[in-house]
C-alpha cells in the first residue's frame, strides 16, 4: 500500500470518528433538552425577548418593551436573540430543540480538530476519545443547569471561550500573528453580545493568564473588542455595559444575601455540616438535590477532567497541551477564588470550570496517551456513561414533578386569554411569584416584574423586594396592583394568599383556584 493511500485511509478514519463523536454529542444533549424545554422559565423569556426584537424591526434596545415598571437590559446581551428573531415563531420554537445540541456538537467537531492538527503523533482513537468526553462531559447534564432548557446562551459561550483558546495559541506559535489577532477580537466581540458568564471569564482568565503566565492576549482581545461592540452598537453597547455593571454590584450588595447565600450558607460549611444535617433531618430527596447542587461537589464528581488537568504533571511538553492546561488552571481558580461567601456574587463558582472543560479534556487525553490510554480512558468512559444516565433519571423525576404544575398554569393562561378576548382589554399581569411570570413571558402581555434589580420596582429595592426569592412580600405586590392598575394577577399559593383590597378597584373577581394558584380579573375605577 503507497504512503498516499495510507493517509487517505487515515484522513477518512479521522473524518468517521469526528462525525461519530459529532452524532453522539447531538443525539445526547438533544434528549435531555427534549424533556426540559418546558419545564424552565427562562425558556418563555427568551421568546419573549426574541418576539419584542422581532416587532422592534430587528433592532435592538435597552430598555425592554412591556414590562410596566423600569426594566434594563444589564446580563442580559441580545446577539442570540437578534439573530433569532429573523425566524418565525413557529420554527424558532423547533430551532429551540436543536439550538444547544448543535453547538455542543459544533464544539466536538472544533476541539477534535485542533488535538489533531495542533499536537504531534495523535492516534486516531485519541480524537474519538476527545470527542466523547466533550459530548458526555457530566457537568453539560447537570438536570438543573439553565443549558438544557430550551434557548440558552451558555453553550454558545463554551463555544467561543473555547475558541479563543486556540486562537490564543495560534498567535503565540503560528506566523500569521496578525490575522490571529484579529480572529481573537471577533470573538470577544462576539461573547459580549452573547453571554455574560463567559465575559466575567474572558475578563477574569485574561487577567490570571497574563499575570501567572505573561499571556495578555486575552486580555488585550477583551480590551479591542469592548471598544468595537461599543462603536458599532453606541446606545444598546453601552446602557448595556453600564447595567451590567450596576447588575454586579447589586448581586454583591442586596441579591446575593436574598437569593444564592440564603438558599446555602457556604460551598465549604456543607461538606462539614450543612449536607449532613440535611440528610438527617430532612426528607432524602430534598436533601440530595441540595448536595446535587453543590459547587464543589459538582466540580468534583461532574468534571474529573479539570481535576486531572490541575494536577501537576511535570512530564507534559507538548505546546498546545501546556497552553490548555494554563488556561485549565487559571479557571480553576477562578473557582476557588469565587466560592467564598464573599465572592459568590460572581455567579455559581463551578462555571467557570465549566467553561474550561474543553481545554482540560483537551489535556486529559494527551496525558493519557503518555500512560496505558486504553485502561483509564475506558474506565473515564464508563464512568461518563454511568454520570450521563444517572442525570437523566433525575431530569426525568424532574420533569414529572414539573409537569403538573406546568399544566395547571396552561389553563391558567387559557383562562387569562379567553377573559381578556371576552372583555377586549389588554392584560397587565403581575404574579406574587416571579418564575410564575417568567413562565407566562411567551404571551403578548404586559408584564409587572423585577427584571432590573438596581432600580426600584413600585418602590422597593430588591432586597425588600423578596422575602425568599422567588416569592415577593404582601406589601410589595399591593403596591404593585395599584401603581402599574394590573388587570390579572396570580397568586401562587407557596406564597401568601391575599384577595386584592384596594380603594380604587371596581371589580374583584376569582377566575381560577386549585390547590397550586389563584387568579383574580381586576378592574380600576
Amino acid at each position: 500500500m503507497t504512503m498516499e493511500a495510507t493517509n487517505l485511509e487515515n484522513l477518512l478514519l479521522v473524518i468517521i470518528l469526528i462525525l461519530i463523536a459529532f452524532a453522539l454529542a447531538f443525539v445526547a444533549t438533544y434528549q435531555q433538552v427534549k424533556k426540559l424545554k418546558e419545564c424552565g422559565s427562562d425558556h418563555s423569556v427568551h421568546l419573549f425577548l426574541i418576539d419584542k426584537i422581532r416587532n422592534n424591526g430587528h433592532r435592538l434596545f435597552s430598555t425592554v418593551p412591556d414590562i410596566l415598571n423600569e426594566a434594563y437590559l444589564g446580563a442580559f446581551p441580545l446577539f442570540v436573540h437578534y439573530l433569532l428573531s429573523f425566524l418565525k415563531p413557529d420554527v424558532v420554537e423547533k430551532v429551540s430543540l436543536i439550538l444547544n445540541p448543535l453547538i455542543n456538537a459544533f464544539l466536538v467537531v472544533m476541539m477534535c480538530l485542533s488535538y489533531y492538527y495542533l499536537i504531534d503523533k495523535v492516534a486516531s482513537e485519541d480524537l474519538f476519545v476527545v470527542g466523547f468526553f466533550i459530548a458526555f462531559c457530566p457537568q453539560f447534564y447537570h438536570a438543573f443547569s439553565a443549558r438544557n432548557f430550551g434557548i440558552s446562551s451558555r453553550p454558545l459561550g463554551i463555544l467561543l471561550i473555547s475558541a479563543l483558546v486556540i486562537t490564543n495559541y495560534l498567535y503565540q506559535y503560528y506566523d500569521e500573528q496578525f490575522i490571529f489577532l484579529i480572529a481573537g477580537v471577533f470573538l470577544c466581540y462576539l461573547i459580549w453580545g452573547s453571554n455574560t458568564f463567559a465575559q466575567q471569564t474572558f475578563v477574569l482568565s485574561g487577567i490570571l493568564m497574563g499575570s501567572i503566565y505573561s499571556d495578555w492576549f486575552i486580555l488585550v482581545c477583551v480590551f479591542i473588542s469592548v471598544l468595537i461592540f461599543i462603536l458599532i452598537h453606541k446606545k444598546y453597547a453601552l446602557s448595556y455595559l453600564f447595567r451590567t455593571g450596576l447588575f454586579i454590584y447589586t448581586y454583591a450588595t442586596q441579591i446575593a444575601k436574598t437569593y444564592i447565600l440564603k438558599q446555602r450558607y457556604s460551598i465549604w460549611r456543607d461538606l462539614v455540616y450543612d449536607i449532613y444535617v440535611k440528610l438527617k433531618n430532612e426528607p432524602a430527596t430534598k436533601s440530595i438535590q441540595y448536595a446535587y447542587n453543590n459547587s464543589i461537589l459538582i466540580v468534583l464528581f461532574l468534571n474529573p477532567f479539570i481535576i486531572i488537568t490541575i494536577l501537576p504533571f511535570n512530564f507534559i511538553e507538548e505546546p498546545f497541551l501546556v497552553h490548555c492546561q494554563n488556561f485549565s488552571i487559571c479557571c480553576f481558580i477562578l473557582f476557588i477564588m469565587t466560592s467564598f461567601r464573599c465572592t459568590r456574587f460572581l455567579g455559581e463558582p463551578e462555571r467557570y470550570v465549566e467553561m474550561a472543560s474543553s481545554s482540560s479534556i483537551i489535556v486529559t487525553v494527551g496525558l493519557l496517551s503518555f500512560i496505558d490510554f486504553n485502561l483509564y480512558a475506558a474506565v473515564l468512559v464508563a464512568y461518563c456513561l454511568l454520570l450521563y444516565f444517572l442525570q437523566m433519571f433525575v431530569v426525568d423525576k424532574l420533569k414529572a414533578h414539573v409537569g403538573r404544575k406546568k399544566n395547571t398554569l396552561q389553563k391558567v393562561e387559557e383562562t387569562i386569554n379567553l377573559s381578556s378576548k371576552e372583555k377586549c382589554e389588554q392584560v397587565r399581569f403581575y404574579s406574587n411569584s416571579e418564575d410564575v411570570t417568567k413562565m407566562f413571558m411567551n404571551n403578548d402581555w404586559g408584564f409587572a416584574r423585577f427584571w432590573s434589580p438596581d432600580t426600584k420596582f413600585a418602590g422597593y429595592n430588591f432586597q425588600s423586594a423578596y422575602y425568599q426569592f422567588p416569592f415577593y412580600t404582601r406589601e410589595l405586590s399591593n403596591e404593585v396592583l395599584e401603581q402599574y392598575k394590573i388587570n390579572y394577577v396570580v397568586y401562587d399559593k407557596n406564597n401568601f394568599i391575599d384577595e386584592p383590597h384596594n380603594p380604587g378597584l371596581n371589580v374583584v373577581k376569582k377566575i381560577f383556584e386549585d390547590k397550586d394558584y389563584l387568579v383574580y380579573r381586576l378592574e380600576w375605577c
